[in-house]
């Protein structure tokens, strides 16, 4: 019987049951790309002093896969496991809950994959490829 530990990824169920490791960051008027160290077992977004629009890919503002945040309010914690945000708009405090498990382990949908998707969805359908798989074990 072999003793091999467990693969350290997204699926390690440990890894969401213990406390997180507090990150935070603030944007003050750019546009910011937030590559977390680890991957993310909550994000919690704040938008300070103007609206912001929040994605979880780089062209998610463009394509509507994003939301907004009106000024003074926040959402979250949300139970999310991602290795990067992007945030559009001045004033923005994002805090998250990481993991230690390392971001290479997740592998976004391409935007290839997503014109192939998109183009076998029903007449009227709504899609939402904001979806993080992982490789295999």
């Amino acid at each position: 019987m072999s003793s091999q530990p467990p693969f350290s990824g997204p699926g390690l169920v440990s890894e969401y049951q213990v406390s997180a490791v507090p990150y935070v960051t603030t944007s003050t008027g750019a546009d910011m790309k937030i590559n977390f160290p680890f991957i993310t077992q909550w994000i919690t977004v704040r938008a300070t002093s103007a609206p912001v629009t929040v994605s979880f890919t780089n062209t998610g503002v463009t394509t509507g896969n994003s939301f907004v945040l009106p000024t003074s309010t926040s959402i979250g914690p949300l139970n999310l496991r991602i290795s990067e945000l992007f945030v559009t708009g001045a004033g923005a405090n994002v805090i998250a809950g990481l993991t230690g498990i390392d971001t290479r382990s997740l592998k976004l949908i391409s935007p290839t994959n997503l014109a192939t998707l998109t183009s076998s969805l029903a007449p009227g359908a709504v899609a939402y490829f904001n979806y993080i798989s992982y490789l295999g074990l």
